[in-house]
């Protein structure tokens, strides 16, 4: 099947909702305007004329309580020729749970808890709708953490961070997270549970990882653990100017044993997570044993010698970088935020700061962030909010649209598909995207899975939508 194809008429009179309703029960599945309606988005609503054109309302929502209602689902949906999305807790804004051809919405939140955990094999299994904030609290009773978790833990669920980038707290010191899994639990088309493993082959990690339940729905993941730190700390630096942090910020990104997190924020970034912060700082989180800790701020302590700037190891601090996420998740109803994030060398890093800082966006100046995500990497975020007197939804859309088309021009790689990063999938996937699209194929004859973006972007009717075309029109909604 090619882009935008139909998919083949539906066999019989029983429509979707109905059919999964008798397989996994009523209770499971609910078609009511309100819950249709809040599958239509994620994080953000999608503004204006993106809007209407790149998103519909799903025929139900589908709230599986275990893997195999999951897989069920998906299996009547292949039956029924029915599109099908998998959503978590929609932490994301990239449009990556949005239904833009229909179709039914998989809400998984209800695969939670810690499964399993193997002391010997050093690894735990998770349902992929637990909270990250959960699983780090189950796992720290049992006197184990994850690797690496993502830095909105206090929202995102594990199968959502598993299918999208794996970056994020631990990974300056881990590498990704995706590196960590051993098993991926997938339901497929077919309506069957498989246990994805390996880097190669039809149903290896690297199928279902990264790629937004494009080729089956993660109900399950089991990764890798070590022993609770011992010690946990986080450090703050108030700044004059955010460019006066970026020398201190790759300084401590390159130390030979580096912090779990090193996080360089704007004034207006470090007022949106914290109230009464009014200048941007550099936020630094160390765990492991006490004293692998205390070399960490005395290392800090050296770097500041002579610069005038005082640590600040205060209990704000930590609940400031814990609360982040909910401090800006609670006001998108009547203030959404739009941002984009790239993932950039330290190559590029000043020039693309320099543009962010230099944008004219009225007085809503960009809430923006650097976090050092692994070696010579870094993930910049730059997010908008609209409304309160500021910018438009669309305004503030187009401009974090225009961040990230301006840091693929500088070298970097957007962070995340789903739809608004549909048009730089070539970038994103590399080499990989040849083989992937053949996985799909094979596993999604149909193409059920999530489709109108990722591989191809398509408008809600199927009419595919070149990358030009979206960048030109964001391009003018920037600027007017």
């Amino acid at each position: 099947m090619g882009k935008g194809s139909r998919l083949p008429a539906r066999r019989g009179f029983a429509d979707a909702p109905h059919s999964i309703a008798l397989r996994i029960g009523d209770d499971r599945v609910s078609t009511s305007p309100e819950a249709t309606e809040a599958a239509r988005h994620d994080f953000s609503p999608v503004p204006g004329l993106p809007g209407r054109v790149f998103s519909r309302d799903p025929e139900g929502v589908i709230r599986p309580a275990t893997a195999q209602e999951a897989a069920d689902t998906v299996g009547v949906c292949f039956e029924e020729r029915t599109r099908v999305v998998a959503r978590g807790s929609a932490t994301g804004g990239l449009g990556g749970v949005v239904p833009v051809r229909g179709g039914v919405v998989v809400d998984l939140i209800g695969l939670t808890g810690v499964k399993d955990i193997d002391r010997q094999g050093a690894t735990a299994t998770v349902g992929a709708g637990a909270i990250w904030d959960d699983v780090i609290g189950d796992l720290g009773r049992e006197g184990l953490a994850p690797l690496a978790y993502p830095s909105s833990s206090s929202g995102s669920t594990v199968g959502g961070w598993v299918s999208s980038g794996g970056y994020g707290a631990g990974t300056l010191r881990h590498g990704n997270f995706h590196a960590h899994i051993k098993v991926l639990q997938v339901g497929l088309p077919s309506g069957f549970l498989v246990d994805a493993t390996g880097g190669g082959g039809r149903y290896s990690i690297p199928s279902f990882a990264g790629t937004e339940g494009q080729i089956g729905v993660v109900t399950s993941a089991t990764f890798s653990v070590k022993p609770a730190p011992e010690k946990r700390a986080t450090y703050l630096i108030r700044l004059s100017r955010f460019e006066d942090g970026i020398h201190l910020y790759l300084k401590l990104a390159a130390l030979e044993s580096p912090p779990n997190s090193v996080d360089l924020l704007s004034r207006n970034a470090a007022s949106e997570f914290g109230a009464g912060w009014d200048s941007p700082c550099l936020m630094v989180t160390a765990e492991g044993d006490a004293p692998e800790v205390e070399r960490l701020a005395d290392a800090l302590k050296e770097l500041l010698v002579g610069s005038g700037l005082e640590i600040d190891a205060s209990f704000e601090a930590r609940e400031l970088h814990k609360t982040r996420l909910s401090a800006l998740k609670d006001g998108c109803e009547d203030r959404p935020f739009y941002s984009g994030s790239v993932l950039i060398g330290t190559d590029g890093l000043d020039r693309l700061v320099s543009n962010i800082v230099n944008l004219r966006t009225g007085d809503s100046g960009p809430a923006f962030e650097c976090r050092a995500v692994d070696r010579g990497k870094n993930l910049v975020t730059a997010g908008f909010k609209a409304g309160g007197g500021g910018l438009s939804p669309m305004r503030a859309f187009a401009l974090a649209r225009g961040m990230v088309a301006t840091g693929v021009a500088m070298g970097g790689v957007p962070y995340g598909v789903g739809i608004w990063n549909s048009p730089y999938i070539d970038v994103i996937l590399g080499g990989r995207k040849k083989g992937l699209r053949r996985i799909k194929s094979e596993v999604d004859r149909l193409r059920i899975m999530n489709p109108g973006k990722f591989f191809s972007m398509t408008t809600r009717s199927g009419l595919p939508v070149p990358g030009w075309v979206l960048r030109a029109y964001l391009g003018v909604a920037g600027r007017s």
